[in-house]
């Protein structure tokens, strides 16, 4: 699903830039 795919593209985002950005911001993508 979308939300499925949404939420493996945070958790590769949060491997390489948290905690420079917070995982709350990504919220508004």
């Amino acid at each position: 699903s979308h939300e499925e795919g949404t939420g493996l593209v945070v958790e590769f985002i949060e491997k390489f830039w948290c905690p420079t950005i917070d995982s709350s911001d990504l919220t508004y993508l």
